[in-house]
């Protein structure tokens, strides 16, 4: 008998979701700018050059395109700032891969919120 794969863990998802937007906004702005990492690290204005040197910018972005490298309390809000500052800056046509990782990721976000918190005893 086959088992049914078990879903992955709702924070895993995010987890994951969070590196697709992140991943996805980059490409999309490489390829609609011409632009580099960095530029779309200080165009969006998260961060400035004034406050780190670039290549301390540009490593802290590339901890979230990957797993392996995300941090364990990710900033989450940082880079859904940068996925809707390339969102504006993008077609509507050309981003409805990030439009459409951006609803599952908020819509998989609320219901986490709203779920009860269990707690080991």
């Amino acid at each position: 008998m086959d088992s049914i794969p078990e879903a992955p863990h709702p924070q895993t998802e995010l987890r994951r979701l969070l590196v697709e937007i992140a991943c996805t906004s980059l490409q999309l702005w490489s390829i609609h700018t011409g632009r580099s990492k960095l530029d779309l690290v200080l165009a969006c204005g998260l961060w400035s050059q004034g406050s780190e040197r670039s290549s301390n910018l540009t490593r802290t972005f590339n901890r979230y395109l990957s797993l392996k490298t995300l941090p364990r309390r990710p900033h989450t809000e940082d880079i859904l700032r940068i996925a809707y500052f390339v969102l504006q800056q993008t077609p509507a046509a050309d981003a409805p891969l990030l439009e459409q990782q951006l609803d599952h990721f908020l819509l998989l976000q609320e219901s986490l919120s709203l779920q009860p918190r269990t707690h080991a005893a």
